[in-house]
């Protein structure tokens, strides 16, 4: 869910029109949203509660649209 890598030489030209996946010794960039992967772990977790630090604002109505498993 970074707005920007963390290792600068994985954010190339190629890999943000295309959306190829770029790696380094310590890091991986994916290149796409991970948007449907982040409410898919929360909604398979049993939470009682849970705090979102660090998740973009943008994710906040798709995770209240996810169903509640019980």
């Amino acid at each position: 869910g970074r707005d920007a890598p963390p290792d600068p030489e994985l954010f190339t030209r190629s890999s943000e029109w295309l959306r190829r996946t770029e790696r380094s010794a310590t890091h991986v960039q994916v290149n796409h949203d991970l948007e449907s992967e982040f409410t898919g772990l929360i909604e398979a977790a049993e939470w009682d509660i849970a705090l979102f630090q660090e998740s973009p604002p943008r994710w906040a109505a798709p995770v209240r649209r996810r169903p509640i498993a019980t």
